[in-house]
This record gives C-alpha cells, sequence and structure tokens, in this order.
C-alpha cells in the first residue's frame, strides 16, 4: 500500500476534557500533573495540556494528547490530514450527544484504612465506587509512572457491528492496527512511522508508547476511558493501595494489572485506571507480540 493510496497518517489521539466548572478543572489539573510524571511527556502550561510522545522510532505517531476545552469532552482521532474519525451512537466520538456533566454534590463520600473513596448512588438502587483523579495520584506519588496506554471501550449495546468494522477500516488506512492475539476485541494501534504505516514494523524498541487501544465492549453501558500505567510498584502492594470495592483484578489477568475506577465530573463516559505491576514482559512492552502473534488488521478486513 502507497503512501498515495490512505487519505492520511493518523497523528494524534486527542482526549479534550471539558473545563467548565470549577470540579471540572481541578479533575483535569490532577490527571495532566499525573501523567506528566512520564519521561515522554512533554508538558505546554502549568494546567492545560500534555503531550505524550513516542521517543523511538523518530518520528512515529500518533502522540497523545491531553487537553482543556470549552465544550463537552471528546476523543478526537485525528490524522495528518485533519481527517477525524467517529462513531455515531457513542457519545464520547460524538460529542454533540454529551450532556455537559455529572453532578459531584450527589457523591457520598467515604473512607477505609488507605484513603478516601466515593460512592455514586446508580438508577435500580446499586451504587457505583471509585476514587477520584487527585485521590488516586496521592496513592502513587512515591512511584514512577509512565503510560503504557490509554483507550476507549465502545458498548456493543449501543453500537451496530458495521460502524465499528467500518471506524477499523479507516483507522486501519492510516495506523498500523492490531487485533490482540488470543482473540478478544481488543484492538491496539502502536506508534509507527510513515514507512512502517505503508510497510510493516519491524524494529521492536522501548520507546515505542503510548499505544492505543480500541475495544468492543460486550458488557460496558457507557464509553469507557482507560489509562494504562505502568509502574515500580509489587502486585501487593498495588492491591493494598486500591483495594475494593473500587479496585479489582480481571479474570485471567490477576498476575499482571488492577484495575481502578475513578469518579470524575464529567458525563457521556466512565474513566478506569489499570495498574500494572513491575517491568512486564518485554516482548509487550516493545510490541513485538502484537506484531508477531496478532494480525494487521487490513483496510478490506471485513471481521474485526
Amino acid at each position: 500500500m502507497s503512501q498515495t493510496d490512505r487519505s492520511g497518517r493518523l497523528s494524534v489521539i486527542r482526549y479534550r476534557l471539558s473545563t467548565q466548572t470549577g470540579s471540572q478543572h481541578e479533575a483535569l489539573v490532577a490527571l495532566i500533573e499525573l501523567l506528566a510524571r512520564d519521561s515522554v511527556s512533554n508538558r505546554k502550561s502549568e494546567t492545560s495540556r500534555v503531550t505524550l510522545q513516542p521517543t523511538t522510532p523518530s518520528h512515529a505517531e500518533p502522540v497523545t494528547v491531553l487537553e482543556a476545552f470549552e465544550g463537552p469532552s471528546h476523543l478526537v482521532l485525528q490524522s495528518d490530514t485533519e481527517v477525524e474519525y467517529a462513531i455515531e451512537g457513542v457519545p464520547f466520538l460524538h460529542p454533540e450527544e454529551l450532556e455537559l456533566n455529572q453532578h459531584p454534590e450527589q457523591w457520598i463520600q467515604h473512607e477505609d484504612s488507605i484513603g478516601q473513596y466515593v460512592e455514586v448512588p446508580q438508577s435500580g438502587g446499586d451504587s457505583g465506587y471509585g476514587v477520584t483523579i487527585a485521590e488516586l495520584a496521592e496513592r502513587l506519588s512515591d512511584t514512577t509512572v509512565s503510560v503504557d496506554h490509554t483507550g476507549i471501550s465502545i458498548p456493543q449495546a449501543n453500537v451496530k457491528h458495521s460502524a465499528w468494522v467500518n471506524l477499523n477500516a479507516a483507522l486501519a488506512d492510516a495506523s498500523c492496527l492490531y487485533k490482540y492475539p488470543t482473540g478478544e476485541p481488543w484492538n491496539f494501534i502502536l506508534p509507527a512511522t510513515d514507512s512502517e504505516v505503508n510497510q510493516e514494523i519491524e524494529q521492536f524498541v522501548l520507546g515505542r508508547r503510548p499505544r492505543f487501544e480500541l475495544v468492543f465492549d460486550s458488557v460496558a453501558e457507557s464509553p469507557v476511558v482507560q489509562f494504562a500505567l505502568r509502574t515500580d510498584l509489587s502486585q501487593e502492594d498495588v492491591e493494598s493501595l486500591f483495594p475494593r470495592p473500587y479496585g479489582f483484578s480481571p479474570n485471567g489477568l490477576e498476575g499482571i494489572f488492577r484495575i481502578v475506577s475513578v469518579v470524575h465530573p464529567w458525563s457521556g463516559f466512565s474513566i478506569s485506571f489499570h495498574l500494572y505491576f513491575g517491568e512486564g514482559e518485554m516482548d509487550w512492552r516493545t510490541g513485538e507480540w502484537l506484531v508477531t502473534e496478532g494480525e494487521r488488521i487490513s483496510p478490506s478486513t471485513d471481521e474485526q
């Protein structure tokens, strides 16, 4: 596939988070400060933006940007030719469908032996639990932080399979997009150079991050934005810092990472943090496992 065959190269994963209320501004500042601790970060101003730039190979894209925005929060997948990829029925990728903000005044504050956490009443009498972004950052203050990947889970209940296929086909035309090797609908974009997008990734290096994960989720009722962080904490450390009901280990992946639910003042999507234990497997960190064991998605692929 030559460069002239595609509409552009995916250059930016851009998370735009609303700062229309004071609580939204405070949450964004806490999130930017946490991600800015990564050695690949390039923080442009005191509170409004952080950019995570792959370091190796040179000129690998997409970069990942988190920034303040005056309108509704949304995610932009943007090419170097200004093409933006969206999917109807997913509010976070279709911002005009969003409400403006949640209501932190409805949160119920709790405290355990580690610190504070929040209960959020749900419809039907159930409750969700989580920690604020500021609380999560405080509990990670004594460890190193690097962003392995960010991503979004798209609810299958709200989106036609054809729309999922079309989105993946468009992104496959503009990036190095791979199926997850074990068959789950967890597709990953690896930062790559222009020549690698046209051909294939053959250089497996540690600086090819953050990657981007696109999940077709059979469980979620609304989009879930994820930030997967690598720390120098052990599994026991992470489990002690983030116990239930706001921290849990996914089935089959208990020894790899722990999921922490986060409460936040934005609407239309959830946020979770995936906290990896220690350095992890080298073939995962370099992308070699995804490239050699997964399957690169083609723009003409029918099943994704």
